[in-house]
């Protein structure tokens, strides 16, 4: 690199000797970006790779998106696995806590933002706000409060950035228009004491503890009032809103808008199909024949049936807020929907430990309103690894963003219960995980199914390993064991993108099933054993996010919900994926040099012959 970029290699290294930091870094950035006309894709990720910090290469490529936008777009969608970290998870976190201090231009007092901000004090303009924003043709929208950033806590208005990243991913994962995608932070705002008194953060926000109640509830109406009136048909994604207002909302509008909550919903549709795709690889190990390999077809009915694969199971979360019950309520689902039984008898396959030990029927008059329907008759457990040797579960899910949680004799006893335990630490970002990959392969033996909220490094195992060391990886016979990332990306981009080609009215649970089960089917049992490939490469998210986007429009024109595009033929019987497939390739926007899907290149391959 230092043949290639010696003007900014050194001014980089010059800048943090000098104790620039920073602000000498962003002048020597934004002069580089300045000097170069085009920059190739390999110079570009050079250049990126040749920052020093992850919250410096989070700026660069704010102002390469500012300054260069089809650049940005060849390096993001050539190389999604190298650049998602710098613009989503981890980073993500510290831009948002330090949203109002970063400079990417040193003569700019702060960052540029992305997205509308919209305060309490618009109050009665919300509408005129929306009409006034540049772009008008919007299509998709990620809204959030800032009270709940990831396992931060309340960022305020400093919750934009996370608005910012999560709606870059409808672009990179299933190819909705940048330009259609709106970031949106209300700001209503915080109970962070460090913002509203410490002048060293120099946040922006209104410097006022949050709304509540009615005050809260009036100014969110007014919110998704004035969007039915400027886009009538428009998707709402509601993002880390705190955990009492999160379910309000869900419930409140989801009927009557199309909207969903990615960290209930998301997350539980994620989870279920990495569950899934474990499961299905516990039953291909012990030579069930029933199991079979990832299907190439696109309407093919592995899926159906999943439910009976967590049947007479159970599943041990570690933390009950919204993420955890809202993984157990579509686990539930599952269940009901695929063996027939009622949904409270499917719910006793989802326990849960919260701070004060195992949510059980004895603890009724004091739970959460949200707890109470996983109260079950079962004995009072003080500890997760009580409620682990009582309820023998296959899975453990870590919700609690309380890091080391799942210890050394958790992991242990999982192990002895289990010959393939699953253990998924989901919590982000990677510092409040509940374990570590290394630890949980450590302690399981190597037999562990995993997936986590935060990226981890892989792990190589020596081919005459026993299965328990790890070691950097070698050059020489060996397998190298990469942790599944329960990214929410494999879902949420393909069904948000499926609910706007198909103006789906609202969305329901039945399509966060779908979605799971779609994706769970793609994985292929031996790599899930071999290599621990619990979803699809993301190299090939927009293939995936395909297929994901095609069942769901089925699913959703089955329902009534949403509307056959134009152009979709009517086939005979219920509607299928492969109805919808063609239109969903033909919808999904390319960046500058990117190849179309291999679905897409099939499907050409396929009508030429005919």
């Amino acid at each position: 690199i230092n043949c290639m970029l010696p003007g900014l290699v050194r001014s980089i290294c010059s800048a943090f000797k000098r104790g620039r930091g920073v602000m000498g870094t962003a002048r020597q950035m934004a002069h580089n970006l300045e000097e170069q006309h085009t920059l190739g894709q390999d110079q570009a990720l050079a250049r990126l790779n040749a920052i020093p910090s992850d919250i410096e290469k989070y700026m660069w490529l704010r102002l390469l998106l500012e300054e260069k936008p089809s650049e940005y777009y060849r390096l993001l969608t050539s190389q999604t696995e190298r650049v998602l970290p710098f613009i989503y998870t981890p980073t993500v976190g510290e831009a948002c806590t330090r949203y109002f201090e970063l400079k990417q231009r040193p003569q700019e007092p702060r960052l540029r933002p992305k997205g509308l901000f919209l305060s309490l004090e618009d109050r009665g303009r919300i509408l005129e706000k929306l009409r006034s924003w540049p772009q008008q043709n919007v299509k998709v929208i990620v809204v959030t409060d800032g009270e709940r950033i990831l396992g931060l806590g309340d960022l305020g208005a400093g919750g934009m950035g996370i608005s910012e990243g999560k709606i870059t991913l409808y672009t990179i994962a299933a190819g909705v228009d940048p330009s259609v995608c709106l970031p949106v932070c209300l700001d209503m705002g915080t109970n962070n004491k460090r913002l509203l008194n410490d002048p060293m953060t120099q946040y922006q926000g209104l410097k006022r503890e949050r709304a509540t109640g009615a005050e809260f509830d009036s100014f969110m109406a007014e919110f998704m009032d004035a969007l039915s009136q400027w886009q009538p048909h428009v998707l709402v994604q509601y993002e880390d809103f705190g955990n009492t207002n999160a379910f309000r909302l869900l419930e409140k509008y989801r009927a009557s808008h199309c909207t969903f909550n990615d960290d209930i919903q998301g997350t539980a549709a994620i989870t279920l199909a990495a569950i899934l795709a474990a499961l299905r690889a516990v039953e291909f190990d012990k030579g069930n024949s029933g199991i079979n390999q990832a299907g190439k077809q696109i309407d093919s009915d592995e899926a159906l049936g999943s439910g009976q694969l967590l049947a007479g199971k159970q599943v041990l979360f570690l933390g009950a807020g919204e993420a955890g019950t809202g993984i157990g309520e579509l686990i539930a689902y599952c269940v009901h929907r695929r063996t027939g039984c009622s949904m409270n008898e499917a719910r006793k396959t989802c326990h849960f430990v919260d701070s004060k030990g195992l949510v059980c029927a004895s603890r009724m008059p004091d739970l959460q309103h949200h707890k109470q329907a996983f109260a079950h008759d079962t004995p009072y457990c003080k500890t997760l690894l009580e409620a682990v040797r009582l309820l023998k579960p296959v899975a453990i899910i870590g919700v609690s963003t309380i890091a080391g949680s799942f210890n050394e004799e958790v992991l242990r006893e999982m192990a002895a219960i289990n010959h393939r335990p699953i253990i998924f630490p989901l919590s982000n970002p990677t510092t409040k995980s509940e374990c570590t990959f290394e630890e949980a392969f450590k302690h399981t033996e190597g037999r562990v199914l995993f997936a986590s909220g935060s990226p981890f490094d892989p792990i190589f195992v020596p081919s005459q390993s026993s299965g328990n060391a790890s070691q950097p990886a070698l050059a020489g016979d060996g397998i190298l064991m990469r942790p599944a990332q329960a990214n929410n990306a494999y879902v949420f981009p393909a069904l948000g993108h499926a609910a706007v080609l198909a103006r789906c009215s609202s969305i329901s649970d039945e399509a966060f099933l779908t979605a799971a089960e779609a994706l769970a089917a793609m994985a292929d049992p031996k790599m899930v054993l071999r290599e621990g490939a619990l979803f699809p490469p993301f190299s090939k998210i927009k293939d995936t996010s395909s297929h994901v986007m095609a069942h769901v429009m089925a699913c959703m024109v089955r329902e009534g919900r949403g509307l056959r595009p134009e152009g979709v033929a009517v086939q005979q019987g219920p509607a299928k994926a492969s109805d919808f497939l063609p239109h969903c390739l033909a919808h999904m926007w390319l960046g500058p040099g990117e190849k179309a899907p291999e679905a897409a290149v099939e499907l050409s391959h396929r009508s030429s012959r005919l």
